[in-house]
């Protein structure tokens, strides 16, 4: 097996992480070659060196801090949903409530068949089960 996943929270959540596993000691030849092709190619890759951290450092505490403006911002409008839904939520269920009570009253127990054997031959024969 191999992969990029990890048990972080950007592993979980924000990342996108790859992974393949495989019995066949070929797939792992072939992907260890196309590694070693990669990581030997000057063209593809490069030492890091101490100025180029320090140069992306900058870059990351910049989109770092727009990441928690931009999560500030969304937790804001989840709230801001929620408080509209939750009085429809409560409308909802008041409305399945009064479904159920609609469903056992005398008027439509004497129009919809009785009991739930009716339904179980039924399915049973649509579905060919014994």
């Amino acid at each position: 097996m191999i992969g990029s996943g990890n048990l972080s929270g950007g592993g979980f959540l924000a990342n996108i992480e790859c992974g393949q596993f495989s019995e066949d000691d070929e797939i792992f030849k072939q992907a260890d070659k196309w590694f070693n092709r990669l990581f030997d190619d000057d063209e593809l890759t490069s030492a890091l060196r101490g100025q180029d951290i320090r140069r992306y450092r900058k870059r990351f505490d910049t989109a770092n801090q727009k990441n928690k403006e931009i999560q500030a911002l969304q937790h804001e409008a989840e709230d801001e949903i929620a408080d509209r839904t939750h009085p429809s939520l409560g409308r909802w269920k008041m409305a399945i409530a009064d479904a159920i009570q609609f469903f056992k009253s005398k008027t439509v127990q004497g129009i919809l068949p009785r009991g739930p054997q009716i339904h179980r031959q039924e399915n049973q024969a649509g579905f060919a089960l014994p």
